[in-house]
């Protein structure tokens, strides 16, 4: 899990922990990919932001894939506006589903 907002990781992080789930979190994409060169085991799934300070997810999807191609990837992201190619390159695999972290800050109070 990766993305630069605390409120939605630790959030999501509890509520895949509290479903069985191991969970590695990064607060951005150089310190995802650091994590998961550390990690011994699979990563059945990356999830994150699109927009980040540094490198965004679309860029840490690209790397992370390349090293790992059997892990899946879920964007979340309350912004849509990051352009770029890769964007499109992952558009032609990903549906959008936006993160709506006010909400979420709301109901995790």
């Amino acid at each position: 899990m990766v993305d630069d907002e605390d409120t939605v990781l630790s959030l999501v992080r509890t509520m895949l922990w509290r479903a069985g789930f191991t969970v590695l979190e990064a607060p951005g994409a150089e310190e995802g990919l650091r994590v998961a060169s550390e990690h011994a085991g699979p990563i059945d799934l990356l999830i994150s932001d699109i927009l980040m300070p540094g490198a965004n997810g679309y860029e840490l999807a690209d790397a992370l894939t390349a090293v790992r191609p059997e892990t899946k990837v879920l964007f979340i992201s309350g912004e849509t506006g990051a352009s770029s190619h890769r964007k499109r390159h992952w558009r032609k695999v990903m549906r959008f589903y936006p993160n709506h972290s006010h909400w979420m800050r709301w109901h995790a109070r």
